[in-house]
C-alpha cells in the first residue's frame, strides 16, 4: 500500500462488494429499523462511495452524513436492508448501529 492509498483509505483487505438483486430489494423494503452511522472511521472517502451506493445516490449528501456523524443514514427499512447496509460500512471500518423506530 502506497501513501497515496494510505492518504485516501484505499484498503486492499476489501475488495468492492458488488450487491445482488434481493439484496438491493431489502434496502428498498420498508420496515422499522433504522441505520445510524455513529463513526466514519479511517477511510472517509470509502465510506462515503459506499454511502452513495446503498443509500443516497447523492455524493455532496453522502460527504455532508460522514461529516455530520452520529446521524441516520436510512429510516423505515426491513431488518435485512437494515444489516446489509450495516455490514457494508462496518467493512470499510465505520460504526454502524441498528435501531427500532418507536
Amino acid at each position: 500500500m502506497g501513501f497515496l492509498d494510505f492518504l485516501f483509505g484505499k484498503s486492499e483487505k476489501q475488495p468492492k462488494k458488488v450487491l445482488c438483486s434481493d439484496e438491493l430489494e431489502a434496502i428498498n423494503t420498508p420496515g422499522e429499523y433504522n441505520v445510524k452511522l455513529v463513526n466514519r472511521g479511517a477511510a472517509v472517502l470509502q465510506v462515503c462511495k459506499c454511502l452513495n451506493d446503498l443509500v443516497t445516490h447523492d455524493l455532496k449528501a453522502s460527504k455532508y452524513m460522514c461529516d455530520t456523524a452520529p446521524c441516520i443514514v436510512k429510516e423505515g427499512i426491513s431488518e435485512r436492508g437494515a444489516k446489509i447496509i450495516k455490514d457494508e460500512l462496518e467493512a470499510l471500518g465505520a460504526t454502524v448501529t441498528i435501531e427500532k423506530r418507536m
